[in-house]
């Protein structure tokens, strides 16, 4: 094994286990997604139509109102006897009037429908507690890693999901990573710094082109034209390779932003004094 192979060689191994790490963080975070989004047992949705129900049946009760004789007393909801009754009256008379029956009809439209797959809520909650603790601690292991390999020179490009408290090695309002805070609005400034210089030179070509293209169509003699026309031709391969290098530097830049403003809106959460914490500015 050559000397360069044996230095890389451990960096590739920690770069590979980085990008399993990752995974496993994706494939942690797609499966809480879906407990959170799983609907609840038939049984909890049948005990919550039933109680909807006798929500509605209650209040049809509470609205019977005794008259000056004892033995009479004026319904809630005339809805028997004026058509101009609104329904929302209407419902609360049939889930009382009409209990058993309205609660039947829930639990078999409910059986019916209900899909194949379902949690009950204390499970759901147990599941999302465990995940989050899982999903927390391998980003912790993530950015470890990360750290690790920018220490020995390694250009790493962090997920713009990253946790923000994770990252910023969070403990409270005035203990944490201001440092690298700052380091990564300065990796945001170098990119965008490079955005700008490619900007230029975009400019520069499209005005080289407009002026060769002038050329073109004012020269007379036909090897004037073949020769501005491949100059043209050249101008264009440029222009199309800044353009090129413009979108991969947005896009690499892309998650740090993401990134950034995610740390603030952590930070302000946590009311961080920002201003005196250090020099942050939002990166959009």
């Amino acid at each position: 094994m050559k000397l360069i192979d044996k230095i890389l060689a451990p960096m590739q191994d920690v770069r590979s286990t980085l990008e399993k790490q990752r995974r496993l963080i994706t494939e942690k975070k797609a499966k809480l997604r879906a407990i959170e989004q799983m609907p609840c047992s038939p049984a909890e949705a049948i005990a919550k139509a039933h109680s909807d129900i006798e929500f509605h049946a209650q209040r049809y009760r509470d609205g019977l109102r005794p008259r000056a004789d004892p033995k009479d007393f004026e319904l809630f909801s005339t809805w028997l006897f004026d058509r101009s009754t609104p329904p929302s009256d209407l419902l609360l008379a049939l889930c009382c009037l009409a209990n058993p029956i309205m609660k039947a009809g829930a639990e078999r439209e409910v059986t019916a429908a209900w899909p194949t797959k379902s949690i009950t809520v204390d499970e759901r909650e147990k599941q999302i507690t465990t995940l989050r603790r899982e999903i927390e601690e391998a980003e912790t292991l993530e950015e470890q890693m990360n750290v690790e390999l920018e220490t020995v020179g390694a250009k790493i490009d962090r997920r713009a999901d990253l946790n923000p408290g994770i990252y910023l090695e969070f403990k409270d309002a005035n203990h944490w990573n201001r440092k690298k805070l700052d380091d990564l609005w300065s990796s945001i400034s170098g990119e965008r710094s490079r955005i700008v210089q490619i900007n230029d030179e975009i400019g520069s070509t499209s005005r080289e082109e407009l002026t060769t293209r002038s050329l073109v169509e004012r020269s007379e003699l036909q090897r004037d034209k073949e020769r501005f026309g491949r100059a043209l031709a050249e101008l264009g391969s440029r222009k199309t390779e800044l353009l090129a290098r413009r979108n991969a530097v947005e896009q690499a830049a892309d998650p740090l932003n993401k990134l950034y403003n995610h740390c603030l809106d952590f930070l302000k959460e946590h009311n961080v004094d920002l201003k005196s914490a250090t020099n942050v500015r939002l990166a959009s």
